[in-house]
């Protein structure tokens, strides 16, 4: 649910250099500050409606003073006396702000943050979780200004959540709003360490090449949330030449991903219990809580059975419990995804942690046998987040398959893409020969297509594929990652990735969003778990 925050008006352009104005106020007091110095202004009673408004406040006599030094010495370039006068009076009047003001160079009126929740203590404070590792919506912060660039790099607009003297940020876009002359620059908020105290103050801003065009002070607080599980995305083998069991033969060691945004790790206190009795019971659990690593026994007998079987692979359900020094507990259930048979289409990387179904679909797509097997020419785990780096590695090796994930739960899904052309470090555009989806047994090998396999049903893969024509199916360059679409309908630069998918690519019902690729439209290469490029074998 959005909230709208009452927060300081800046008007700020060119002049949040040297010299800057800025003017807030409510019902019962105005304040302005000029070049430094701030002016304070107490209403004496009830505010009227009218041109009379200016004379119901101590001090009024300085209020004309204050406007005419304020643009006289700061702002003269970007907006008049007049509209200072109706801005003030508006804020007062709590009503919607002037529209001359609009016409300013960087104006920011309003501050929205989804997944908060209104502390009743004070009318405008709002209590939001502390990091996104939580089971309540991102919290997702939005300054609606005129004068921000429209589709800059996301690396140009920044949001920074200030702590303390601690600073995080997080990558901001900027996007049009439903009036033309305005625009909406939305950012995750970062997540936020606590200090000390479990519940906490903030200035949360937003800079523009690196200079601060907005800020909320304290409107904003944040509390303690309880801890986070991620889900078990790795499929374990524990039958066959590639059995991941330890030398008993029904051992097996699991990595788990936890944690809390208050506690380090060796303060949280972790339980299990086996959903499944008949394969684990729930006293073979054993923790390293250093490594998060746990060692699961399977019963033998029940064990020996499942390794009769022909590409068997079955789903163990287990519930852990995490409870935190605050006494927040988070109870979650995971599932141990096990086979009898080779988890992968390559030794290195991260196609293990995808099903075999979703990886049959997706080599069968490529025009390739559901046991063919990649080749891996370019993983973060294995280099730094960068395109000359990949370009290096997987240029002229022919169609390439792109799997991704980040490392938060805002992405409850694998993505990846098909390029049937390759790479190349010359930057262009490039067009394939046919367009459209594909209904198997016919493959799409001749063409280029995305894919999404949701954590809640990891055998089934959605597909996004041209359909404007054959024109901008990809584009190359040697300072950007692999890149599909004429509107960067999926993109990633060194700093940052994001998704306008729609442009050229789409699915079926043509209904896909700019969430759709990675549950948020632009994400930092810090927030990246996975990203592998493969190459196909050579005919």
């Amino acid at each position: 649910m959005a909230h709208k925050i009452a927060m300081a008006v800046a008007l700020v352009a060119a002049c949040a250099q040297a010299q800057q104005g800025a003017i807030h106020g409510d019902t019962n007091q105005i304040v302005m500050n000029i070049a430094g110095a701030k002016l304070s202004l107490q209403t004496d009673n009830a505010v009227p409606d009218d041109d009379s408004w200016k004379e119901h406040y101590v001090a009024k006599g300085k209020i004309e003073e204050t406007v005419e030094a304020l643009v006289d010495e700061n702002l003269e370039p970007y907006t008049t006396k007049d509209t200072l006068y109706e801005t003030l009076q508006s804020m007062v009047l709590k009503r919607e702000l002037p529209t001359s003001m609009w016409e300013s160079s960087v104006y920011t009126s309003a501050l929205l943050v989804d997944g908060c929740m209104t502390n009743t203590t004070g009318e405008y404070t709002l209590w939001c979780p502390s990091g996104q590792y939580n089971d309540k919506a991102p919290v997702v912060a939005h300054f609606f200004a005129t004068g921000l660039v429209l589709f800059a790099d996301p690396s140009f607009y920044v949001c920074v959540l200030k702590i303390g003297d601690s600073e995080t940020y997080s990558p901001a876009t900027v996007e049009p709003t439903t009036d033309p002359s305005k625009t909406v620059a939305s950012c995750p908020m970062p997540d936020a360490y606590h200090p000390e105290d479990a519940l906490f103050e903030s200035t949360l801003s937003l800079r523009e090449g690196g200079v601060a065009v907005a800020a909320v002070g304290n409107e904003v607080s944040f509390f303690n949330s309880k801890p986070y599980v991620l889900p078990i995305t790795k499929q374990y083998v524990v039958g066959g030449p590639q059995s991941e069991l330890d030398s008993s033969g029904i051992t097996l060691s699991v990595q788990l991903e936890y944690g809390d945004a208050f506690d380090d790790n060796k303060y949280l206190t972790v339980k299990f219990a086996s959903l499944n009795s008949d394969a684990i019971a729930s006293n073979k659990f054993k923790l390293d809580g250093e490594t998060q690593i746990v060692r699961v026994t399977f019963k033998r007998q029940w064990l020996d059975t499942f390794n009769q079987k022909t590409d068997a692979m079955e789903s163990i359900p287990f519930t852990i419990t995490i409870t935190d020094s605050h006494g927040e507990v988070a109870v979650v259930e995971l599932g141990l995804m096990i086979s009898n048979y080779s988890p992968d289409w390559a030794d290195e990387g991260n196609s293990d942690r995808i099903s075999y179904k979703a990886r049959a679909s997706i080599l069968q797509r490529a025009g390739l046998q559901s046991d063919t097997r990649l080749a891996l020419c370019y993983s973060l785990e294995a280099s730094s987040f960068d395109a000359t780096i990949m370009h290096k590695n997987c240029d002229s090796k022919g169609a390439l398959l792109l799997l991704m994930r980040t490392k938060q739960d805002v992405m409850t899904h694998y993505f990846g893409g098909f390029n049937h052309m390759g790479e190349t470090s010359t930057c262009g555009y490039r067009h394939g020969s046919v367009y459209g989806d594909v209904t198997p047994p016919a493959t799409g090998a001749d063409r280029g297509w995305m894919f999404k396999i949701e954590d809640a049903t990891p055998d089934e893969v959605e597909y996004v594929f041209q359909h404007k024509g054959t024109s901008y199916s990809y584009y190359s360059c040697n300072n950007r990652l692999m890149s599909w679409g004429g509107g960067m309908d999926f993109t990633c630069t060194t700093s940052s990735c994001y998704c306008n998918i729609g442009y050229y690519y789409s699915n079926t019902a043509d209904d896909v969003e700019n969430t759709w690729c990675m549950g948020v439209y632009s994400i930092a290469p810090t927030e990246l778990q996975t990203y592998d490029v493969y190459y196909l074998p050579k005919e």
